[in-house]
């Protein structure tokens, strides 16, 4: 085969590949795909955002419903706008929110008005020979009905997504979403707390007893002795103290003390959960408390309060620590010296 094609002349092989040239670029030019395909715009920079919805579902808003209305967050959700490459030019970029994008995988999260949020900052400037945005996007809530729509236990999101990109650059057609979520939570519980006019107490051991999860011990007598050195100990992560009633009982506030520890430092509680129950199984979250007082101004005679707005009915209340003064994580020590319960 080889001997053949030497002996065929140039002038001969270039005429007999002419009329397949000729027969192609009737239909085509030269250099395009016989079959069409969706070309895709490998010179543009893509503006995107990058959304991590692990991250972002961890650190969700809480909206606070109490018995005198809605408290919103008043923080920013805010965020920056990539570009692909390098920008050669200044290049303006518009985010909006969109709730359709939000009901595309939205879960089991309800989707939010757009009339929730106000655009603090909707536009932002990519610079030439930059790669992010000079600033950030900042997104608000609004006091408004649109954002108070939902109820205690909802789980609500809101998307937002480029709408305008300037110049030669293009918005990502798979990164271009960023999502804010929101928990609704019930609290029962004032944000400062207040036991002045308060005289009526339960007695330890005669109307109610305390088991602390931890140790797996009654711990009564230590938390209701009137000693306010006489400590009580736990550890971050636990479940914390469970009082128990020998029938139901109604409370208008709780005051939780700290203690001291290793000298110096202060490991007293200083925020805590509440849950009640009546069965010691099923368990209603009542609110979260936080210490108005920093470790400076605190001693172990400054009780932590939490006061209810309406004052609560239960044979089990649970206080969960969920911060010291000295700092908190899942080995924290955690310590109160008495608890006291108002009718």
């Amino acid at each position: 085969m080889k001997s053949i094609i030497k002996n065929i002349s140039l002038p001969v092989l270039m005429l007999a590949a002419l009329p397949l040239f000729t027969a192609c670029s009737d239909d085509k030019e030269f250099g395009e795909t016989l079959f069409p395909t969706e070309q895709t715009d490998y010179e543009s920079a893509k503006v995107y955002i990058q959304e991590n919805v692990a991250a972002q579902k961890n650190s969700a808003s809480n909206i606070i419903i109490t018995p005198l209305g809605y408290t919103l967050p008043t923080d920013h959700f805010e965020f920056y706008v990539n570009l692909s490459k390098t920008a050669d030019e200044d290049i303006t970029v518009v985010v909006q929110p969109d709730a359709e994008i939000a009901n595309q995988d939205k879960g089991d999260y309800k989707v939010m008005s757009a009339d929730a949020f106000q655009m603090e900052r909707n536009m932002v400037v990519i610079k030439k020979g930059e790669r992010k945005s000079e600033e950030p996007v900042l997104v608000s809530l609004k006091d408004n009905d649109a954002a108070k729509a939902f109820q205690d236990g909802d789980k609500c999101k809101m998307s937002f997504t480029i709408k305008e990109v300037s110049g030669k650059a293009k918005a990502s057609s798979n990164l271009n979403k960023i999502s804010w979520y929101f928990i609704y939570k019930a609290n029962n519980i004032k944000d400062v707390g207040s036991i002045e006019g308060k005289t009526e107490k339960y007695v330890g051991d005669d109307d109610f007893s305390i088991y602390n999860y931890r140790t797996g011990r009654n711990s009564t007598f230590k938390l209701t002795n009137g000693n306010y050195n006489d400590y009580d100990l736990t550890r971050g992560g636990t479940e914390g103290w469970r009082i128990q009633f020998k029938e139901a009982q109604t409370v208008s506030a709780i005051a939780v003390y700290p203690g001291y520890y290793y000298y110096s430092y202060v490991y007293g509680v200083s925020d805590y959960l509440v849950y009640t129950s009546d069965d010691d199984k099923n368990w209603k979250e009542v609110g979260t408390v936080h210490s108005p007082y920093n470790s400076d101004a605190v001693s172990s005679t400054t009780p932590v309060i939490a006061e209810f707005y309406a004052p609560v009915t239960a044979k089990y209340i649970k206080i969960k620590p969920v911060e010291t003064y000295y700092g908190f994580d899942s080995y924290s020590n955690c310590m109160i010296s008495e608890i006291e319960l108002f009718k």
